[in-house]
């Protein structure tokens, strides 16, 4: 497929900062992939986007890699490519302040990891898994508008 617009694939799109995002770059004219564990809200959110708005919405688990690639594939084979990629899917655990101080104080992957073992991978895999098909860097693109 011929590339006519900018897409951008935003995880954690149902809701809050994912969903917000999604619709600054919908109203700036960017073809979108919406991903979210969530069907039924990313249904709504792809919804609540604004009218001509080209959406792909794709419900999957982020920490899944075969969902990953999945949505990949359907974006690359809709849109033509990826030009974008923003991580909003939220993945939280609490813990002690003690806790966090002693993770902390060890590398900084190391200690992500054992606050919650998946938590820095999803935003490594789509990052990995989406490199191959985002576009290469158009000087123009650094120029403000």
């Amino acid at each position: 497929m011929k590339k006519n617009s900018k897409c951008t694939l935003i995880t954690g799109a149902a809701s809050g900062i994912g969903l917000a995002t999604a619709k600054r770059f919908a109203a700036e004219g960017h073809a979108l992939v919406l991903v979210d564990q969530n069907a039924e809200s990313l249904a709504a959110a792809a919804a609540s986007m604004p009218e001509g708005a080209q959406v792909l919405i794709c419900a999957a688990k982020v920490t899944d890699p075969d969902a990953v690639n999945d949505c990949i594939e359907q974006a690359v084979a809709r849109f033509g490519g990826i030009d974008g990629l923003v991580t909003a899917a939220g993945i939280v655990k609490t813990g002690s302040s003690l806790e966090v101080r002693r993770l902390l104080s060890k590398e900084t992957t190391d200690a992500i990891s054992k606050l919650h073992p998946t938590a820095s991978r999803p935003s490594l895999l789509l990052t990995y898994r989406t490199n191959r098909h985002i576009a290469p860097l158009n000087p123009a693109h650094l120029t403000p508008n």
